[in-house]
């Protein structure tokens, strides 16, 4: 969100012709990305820090590459002396290629977390407890549905909805009927009325 909202600002600023506020922002944004990869490796380097130097060497040591190469250059392009900023096209150039440079170090951090972090799956079947059984009520119902036969009229004998509404009713003890539905299309395609 933050190199979105950067990234807008500077495209904002170069067109006013601010080039200075512009590459300040995208420092700002550069110096984000950095630190927010220092705190994805900062538990496995065993230090943190804000400045941009241990923040770099933290990411190398830790994220490995790509991220340590491209967490080099969002360094030296935050870190550029005036000078080398205007040799490298100005203040809005240096800037775009910042911000450019911190999206993709952005995405390399990215790619660090979820493979440490969401590598497992976020489920696995053998955690489950056992489904328990049905009760019978329910089984007979349902068994009666999956076998009645086609020619059986919905006015004569209940639809496998009422019947398992009816087996839910007598589990619960309250012994009341289903409301009256509308023709509905139950799970197996075909319609029942009430």
């Amino acid at each position: 969100a933050d190199l979105a909202r950067a990234s807008r600002a500077v495209a904002a600023l170069a067109v006013q012709g601010s080039s200075d506020k512009a590459l300040a922002v995208a420092r700002w944004a550069a110096k984000r990305a950095l630190r927010a990869g220092m705190e994805l490796a900062a538990a496995d380097y065993g230090a943190f820090s804000r400045d941009l130097l241990p923040c770099h060497r933290a990411i190398s040591a830790v994220l490995g590459q790509p991220a340590g190469t491209r967490s080099l250059l969002v360094l030296q392009l935050a870190c550029m002396p005036e000078e080398e900023v205007a040799r490298h096209g100005g203040g809005e150039a240096v800037a775009a290629r910042l911000i450019h440079a911190a999206g993709r170090l952005a995405q390399a951090c990215d790619t660090y977390h979820l493979a440490r972090h969401f590598s497992q799956p976020l489920l696995a079947f053998e955690q489950l407890p056992e489904t328990p059984p049905l009760p019978p009520a329910l089984l007979s119902a349902a068994a009666s549905f999956a076998v009645a036969p086609a020619a059986t009229s919905s006015a004569t004998a209940p639809s496998g909805f009422e019947s398992v509404q009816a087996a839910l009713s007598e589990e619960r003890g309250s012994g009341a009927s289903p409301s009256p539905r509308k023709p509905s299309r139950n799970f197996l395609g075909t319609f029942s009325e009430p």
